[in-house]
Order: structure tokens, then sequence, then C-alpha cells
């Protein structure tokens, strides 16, 4: 292969191949370099980026904090304020959402409609309550259990409101989260049952408003024993329903039942109060 070559010939091929090798690794070096520049700051930049984002988060959960220990603070005890538990319950829940706390924005949301509840401005709350539910959607199916008490606190929005049959599909709701859900938390199925018995004693269906309160009293006194208010308050409803329907005596036996806890539980309260001051 060499024959009819020139030595010069030869020797200067082998150096120009030789160079056309270095020249080819240069560029391919020069090319590697150039993209790990690239990715190196496309990099930098979205690092960066989420940094900056995962601090303003931090920045926002933070604050939040600061508004909702201020908002309960004004909520409870004997330095009730609603109204600035309200302004304090609105920023908290607004900077819980952009920090993407969604649970914790749903329940200052929670506190703030149930302020207007207490102020007895409910048709205020019911924009609120609404809100509440979109803002919990974020992070829970419709029939979760946590997105019982914002159904069922709506439905008392329109209801306190006199629109009771608006309510009605959120306390149903409510109703059908606490029956699917009812052995893991059956205090909170009670509390529909109570309020279905409310709701039809409020639209004039004591048949309906008894079936429930039936339902319910044996749920109180399982959970809450004999000595409960609650237990009180729905034999109550009972006998009111009964005597309604016309049914004196049952109704007369449902409300010595309360009596007889009231005086027992007087009766309790005097003896601790005797007990303490001993």
């Amino acid at each position: 292969m060499l024959a009819g070559k020139t030595y010069l010939e030869i020797v200067g091929g082998f150096i120009f191949k030789e160079r056309q090798y270095s020249d080819s690794f240069f560029l391919h070096f020069v090319g590697f370099v150039y993209q790990w520049q690239r990715y190196f700051w496309l990099g930098s930049i979205l690092f960066l980026t989420s940094f900056t984002g995962l601090l303003a988060q931090i920045q926002d959960t933070t604050q939040a904090y600061v508004y909702r220990q201020k908002a309960d603070y004004f909520y409870k005890g004997d330095h009730k304020n609603y109204d600035s538990a309200l302004h304090y319950y609105d920023l908290a829940a607004t900077h819980f959402e952009d920090a993407k706390a969604y649970q914790r924005a749903g329940n200052s949301l929670l506190r703030k409609g149930n302020c207007f509840i207490r102020k007895k401005t409910p048709q205020e709350a019911i924009p609120v309550f609404k809100k509440c539910i979109k803002v919990l959607q974020n992070i829970y199916a419709d029939d979760d259990l946590n997105m019982i008490s914002v159904n069922r606190n709506l439905f008392s929005a329109y209801l306190r409101s006199g629109k009771p049959f608006e309510g009605q599909p959120y306390l149903f709701k409510a109703y059908e989260i606490g029956k699917q859900h009812k052995d893991e938390n059956l205090r909170a199925y009670a509390g529909t049952l109570e309020t279905l018995g409310y709701f039809y004693n409020e639209i004039g269906d004591p048949n309906k408003a008894k079936q429930y309160y039936l339902e319910v009293a044996p749920i109180y006194l399982e959970l809450l024993g004999p000595t409960s208010s609650r237990l009180s308050a729905t034999y109550v409803n009972i006998g009111i329903q009964l005597d309604i329907l016309g049914d004196v005596e049952r109704s007369i036996e449902y409300f010595e039942s309360c009596n007889q806890q009231i005086s027992y539980n007087l009766k309790l309260k005097k003896y601790l109060f005797s007990k303490q001051n001993l």
C-alpha cells in the first residue's frame, strides 16, 4: 500500500490524520463543556426558583400561624371579639392556602364561618363555608370524613338564614358521609342524625323528626353516658315530637327521663362542690 509514495507523502498523511483526531477530540471536549455549562446554569436557575418558592411558602406558613394564634385568642375565652377573630382567620386562611396547607386553610375558613354564626349573621357564613369546601377538595374526596363538618355547618347557615330547603342537600351529604364512616367516628354520625331531627322539626314533619331523635338517643347514651346534657336535650326533643303527634303519655315519659337526669346532675354538682370545699 506504500508503493509509489515518497517518504514525505507517507509522513504527511500520518500527521494529517493525527490532526484530524486531535481536532475531533477538541471539538467533542468543547461541546461537552458547553452542554455541561448549559445544564449547570439551567439547574442553578431551577434550584434558585424552587428555593425562592420554598422560602416564600415557609414565610406564608409562619405568618399564617401567627394570624391563627391571634384569631384563636379572640375566638375563645373571656376576651371574645368575633370581629377581630374574623379578620385574623381570614388572613390565616389566605396565607395557609398560598402555602398549599389546604387542611389548615380549610379549618381557618370553618372557624371564620362559625364567627358569622355566633354573630347571628348566618347569611354571611354561607359563602365562607362554600369556599371552605372548595379548599378542602384539594386534598379530600367529597365523601371523606373530613368533609362532614363543613357540609353540616353550611346547612346550619342556610337553616338559620331561613332557607332550610336550600341547605338540605348539604345536610344529606353530611348524613351520607357520617353513615359511610360511622365505624370510624360514631360521634360525627350522631351529630348528623340530631341535625336531621332538627331539620324535620323546623319544616313541620314530626314523624321524621321523631325517627331521627329516637335513632340518636341510644348512641348518645352509649357514647356520652346517662347524665349527658345532649341525651337530655334529645329526650326533650322526642317528647316534643310525641306531644305534637298526640302521644301525650309517651311524651311525658321522655320529659320525666330528662327531669331525672337534670336532678341527678344537680345533685352530682352539689356533691362535687362540697368535696372541693372540704
